[in-house]
């Protein structure tokens, strides 16, 4: 924003020291002049994340996940997929590369092997949505009725093994 102002106040202070000045020339100007400000969001988002604050992100991830199994107990339904759906535990599988914390990590430390694990936690978070999501229509659904809590629970025990799996191989390599 600040940037953006001091453009305009520039280009401003230049159109009233020019008293023989069109429209024409104060819009070329200021178009010019304001055009190296559309790459600073580049430069910006270009920027790569501190391996740090990643590690921290999954380990948040893993602490969010840990009162999983109880809920499932519990039958609270919405509220695990909740956790799953929302920030930062979503990002591990349900919004794309782009946006994964695995893949930040491995592409900063030039992993294959952290990709692999990365698909596989993908994997087993989205059976533990899905073993969930059919939990809460199971009334509705044909077949014999029962609830599945042993399968979803395996499936956020295993992704929180992974998780501590892929910290402690980023924090072993980063040393």
């Amino acid at each position: 924003m600040r940037v953006v102002l001091l453009l305009w106040l520039s280009c401003y202070s230049w159109a009233w020291n020019n008293p023989i000045l069109t429209r024409r020339a104060w819009a070329t100007f200021t178009a010019s002049s304001s055009s190296g400000s559309l790459f600073l969001p580049l430069a910006a988002s270009a920027a790569t994340t501190p391996p740090v604050l990643l590690l921290d992100e999954l380990k948040e991830c893993k602490i969010k996940l840990e009162p999983i199994p109880e809920m499932l107990e519990q039958m609270e339904w919405d509220k695990v997929r909740s956790i799953l759906k929302v920030p930062p535990v979503n990002k591990l599988w349900n919004l794309g590369d782009s946006q994964n914390t695995v893949v930040q990590l491995a592409k900063q430390a030039g992993s294959i092997e952290l990709l692999e694990l990365k698909d596989d936690l993908a994997l087993t978070l989205q059976l533990c949505d899905q073993y969930t999501y059919n939990n809460a229509f199971v009334y509705f659904q044909p077949g014999n009725g029962k609830y599945n809590i042993k399968e979803p629970q395996q499936l956020a025990r295993k992704a929180m093994q992974q998780i501590q799996e892929i910290v402690d191989l980023v924090e072993t390599d980063g040393s």
